[in-house]
């Protein structure tokens, strides 16, 4: 009995050429399907990685804002020299200020200028400006302490000049939950992404009174402390947060 001429024919040049082709689609395939996965574990790594990395904070932001160059550092720095004294004489332009002065100085921490942070000892031109843009961005202070998360300062330092600084109860600008976006709340200092999302989840549908919203968001001790006196339901006057 004949063979058949068919592929099953391992004589005809058809079945060769069959054959071949389909081992060079399986490596392809093979390839194909290695470089991918090689591709999804390298890219999970990196995410692994990326999300170990340490994230800078507003006051980290702010502190490197400052030392950018500017067009204003070459006219101020021209300033600074016109100052100068001149040769021969002994008064000096910019008399230090004496002790009566800095003992008798108050300053109001949510309204006080650059300029008169800069009054206050251990505080130069840099730090005071720093103070301000971190004010600024928090959307004022709520206690005196809260200075010391100011990059540069410490909570020594806020224990020295304690009688200087003071501040007005209500003088903070509140965030209202019935208004607010995740955009808005991730450029709060107090709020990264993810407490942005727990707080943007908890007041979700169906939650419109603060009991409501602090037992969804449960808080750290922490967390609340830090966060109660910034959170509120303007659509609710009453709300005391």
């Amino acid at each position: 009995m004949a063979k058949s001429n068919g592929t099953t024919d391992k004589r005809s040049p058809f079945y060769g050429t069959r054959h071949a082709q389909l081992r060079e689609w399986s490596w392809a395939c093979l390839l194909l399907a290695a470089g991918l996965a090689s591709h999804v574990v390298r890219n999970r790594a990196w995410k692994q990685k990326l999300a170990s990395l340490p994230q800078a904070e507003v006051a980290d932001l702010l502190c490197w804002m400052e030392q950018l160059p500017g067009p204003a550092l070459k006219p101020k720095w021209r300033a600074v020299r016109q100052q100068r004294r001149p040769r021969g004489s002994t008064s000096s332009p910019l008399p230090p200020k004496s002790h009566q002065d800095l003992k008798e100085l108050v300053v109001d921490i949510n309204k006080a200028s650059a300029t008169e942070w800069d009054a206050l000892p251990g505080i130069g031109e840099v730090l005071s400006k720093r103070v301000v843009n971190y004010r600024a961005a928090l959307g004022g202070f709520v206690s005196v302490d809260q200075v010391a998360n100011v990059y540069g300062l410490d909570s020594a330092w806020v224990d020295d000049n304690r009688k200087r600084l003071k501040v007005q109860a209500g003088s903070h600008t509140v965030l209202c939950l019935d208004s607010l976006t995740f955009k808005a709340l991730v450029k709060h200092p107090l709020f990264d992404a993810g407490q942005t999302r727990r707080v943007l989840r908890a007041w979700g549908r169906g939650c419109k009174d603060v009991d409501t919203f602090w037992r969804r968001l449960a808080p750290t001790e922490g967390e609340k402390q830090a966060w109660e006196s910034y959170l509120a339901i303007c659509a609710d006057s009453s709300a005391n947060l």
